[in-house]
């Protein structure tokens, strides 16, 4: 009997217990945090030189654009030393190798390199003379007083009109050969150095011109302010003119 209860009562525990409990669902696993660093989100930006340097107001320099052009240097036509003297007491000595001469007394238009016009026209007792730079030894500017040695005139075949005011001065040159004269050459002069540097001058007479932009349709039309203009320019150029020349 014990035995036939046993059977029962393990037959009833392997019907109720003998299943598998079903294993919970299995949890999908979380999303990795991102974790962004630093190095993930900076990106290296490299600067556009280019542009850098057009904020700055640079320019890039375009390799392919041809450079200028310097003009030829002008063959000489001279051959002597100097030593000048300025009004303000500066000196500048060297070796002209090219003169020239304006073919105006202004050197407004051409220039002339031709020996038979490089000389000096002066005259002494009378007699004119022309010299070469050759042939002289010292020259000597003085000028006279801008309130009582200056002469202004108006120029109406010029559009707008030219006014000139030229100052008086003492001009005299000594040649080699002791002779003194007088400048009476009013051209402009120019002296080029072995340096390239450049030097132009007047031997006699100061002038300072402007044109009036002004109106010329004034009842007046002579524009009396321009010439207290020029006569300021001249007060300012005579502090820096040629004054002497030495011919070595």
């Amino acid at each position: 009997m014990r035995t036939f209860l046993a059977i029962i009562i393990t037959s009833s525990l392997l019907a109720c217990g003998g299943k598998t409990p079903p294993s919970p669902a299995a949890e999908e696993p979380a999303a990795p945090t991102e974790e962004v660093t630093a190095e993930a989100t900076e990106e290296t930006v490299t600067p556009d030189d280019s542009a850098e340097a057009a904020a700055e107001g640079d320019l890039v320099p375009d390799a392919s654009a041809p450079e200028p052009e310097l003009a030829p240097r002008k063959p000489d036509n001279a051959d002597f030393n100097v030593t000048i003297t300025f009004a303000d007491g500066t000196t500048q000595s060297g070796h002209v190798r090219r003169t020239e001469v304006s073919k105006d007394w202004y050197g407004e238009k051409e220039w002339a390199d031709t020996a038979g016009r490089l000389v000096i026209a002066m005259e002494a007792g009378g007699t004119e003379e022309e010299h070469p730079w050759t042939n002289i030894g010292s020259i000597s500017i003085r000028p006279g007083s801008v309130s009582s040695d200056t002469n202004c005139t108006i120029e109406s075949d010029y559009t707008p009109w030219m006014y000139t005011c030229e100052l008086k001065t003492t001009s005299t040159a000594r040649t080699k050969d002791g002779r003194r004269f007088t400048i009476s050459d009013r051209h402009k002069w120019r002296f080029f150095f072995d340096d390239d540097t450049e030097l132009e001058f007047w031997l006699n007479k100061l002038p300072a011109r402007m044109q009036d932009e002004g109106d010329m349709g004034r009842e007046n039309p002579e524009n009396y302010a321009i010439y207290g203009e020029l006569q300021a320019q001249l007060r300012n150029d005579i502090r820096t003119m040629v004054k002497t020349i030495r011919v070595e």
